[in-house]
């Protein structure tokens, strides 16, 4: 196993951990897992994966933890750049029967892993708008989200639109 998809399973494997100890297994972990199509001002367009773990608060709200990883491969794989992008949010979900939207604010990290001087890498402010559709036993969700990379002499944006299940 190479290192990117190890290390994406370290922080996934890790919030989780910290997420059931702040749920003290009174309500229920949700498991997401997703695949993203990423326009970013700093690498260019992207595909990756996004992974998220939450715990309802109440019965509208929830903190969630996830990162996403990305690689800015269309210009081949020589050429590739490889993005982190761990995030913590608050979701609150609107009423909704069958099908809910959702706003998820929160902020995170832009890290290029190959960027050894870090001067693409900055802090994140993510504000988050989508749908979650149920299905029998689990749910699919799509969004849009943005997000403002504060970086010291500029700010760039990454537009992420995501679409994945949730457990």
């Amino acid at each position: 196993m190479s290192r990117l998809p190890r290390l994406l399973l370290f922080v996934l494997l890790v919030s989780t951990g910290f997420v059931s100890a702040a749920s003290g297994q009174q309500r229920p972990v949700r498991f997401g897992a997703g695949t993203h199509v990423m326009l970013s001002t700093v690498d260019g367009l992207g595909l990756g994966i996004v992974g998220r773990v939450s715990v309802p608060l109440n019965a509208d709200v929830s903190l969630a933890i996830g990162s996403g990883l990305t690689g800015f491969v269309l210009g081949g794989t020589l050429d590739a750049e490889w993005v982190m992008t761990p995030h913590v949010a608050v979701i609150v979900t609107l009423p909704g029967i069958d099908q809910a939207p959702y706003i998820a604010v929160g902020g995170g990290g832009y890290v290029p892993l190959a960027d050894p001087g870090r001067e693409r890498a900055g802090p994140t402010v993510n504000v988050a708008v989508g749908r979650v559709r149920l299905l029998s036993q689990t749910s699919l969700f799509y969004e849009v989200h943005p997000m403002l990379i504060l970086q010291d002499s500029r700010i760039d944006l990454a537009l992420p639109v995501r679409v994945g299940i949730i457990f």
